[in-house]
């Protein structure tokens, strides 16, 4: 399984930005025909946590869309790191796991916050632990 980590400066705070540089990652990474791609941690809005009612992606919908679209027409799994959510009136920082059609086979909200980045202070922690796999 051939697997490509992004490693990325996220700039706080500026989620459509922190899109577009995920894009143009994304599509230079499925040029060298991947299995998996791994993004980072927070990468749409970092740790802009005291922004969160502004900034975290309602439900995971824009995350969702954009990449389920692209794991789908390029063939890629993608674990997508984590991003700012919004689930009714609390934010998390949720994961999501993508298969090679598109489909979200894990929706992970973190269960155990960082308290030394405030985390515990601006997010709910998840409940349930999760495991996937991946092309078998």
């Amino acid at each position: 399984m051939k697997v490509a980590l992004i490693q990325m400066a996220i700039r706080e705070g500026q989620p459509k930005q922190n899109t577009k540089t995920v894009l143009a990652l994304l599509e230079k990474a499925v040029l060298d025909e991947l299995d998996v791609i791994v993004l980072p941690e927070m990468w749409n809005t970092g740790y802009a946590l005291s922004q969160l009612a502004d900034l975290a992606d309602d439900n995971g919908e824009r995350t969702k869309t954009l990449l389920r679209a692209f794991a789908k027409k390029h063939h890629v799994n993608i674990v997508a790191g984590s991003v700012a959510t919004k689930k009714k009136d609390s934010f998390f920082n949720t994961t999501y796991v993508f298969d090679r059609t598109g489909q979200v086979i894990v929706d992970y909200d973190k269960i155990h916050l960082f308290g030394l980045m405030g985390e515990d202070q601006f997010l709910q922690a998840g409940h349930q632990p999760s495991t996937f796999v991946l092309d078998g």
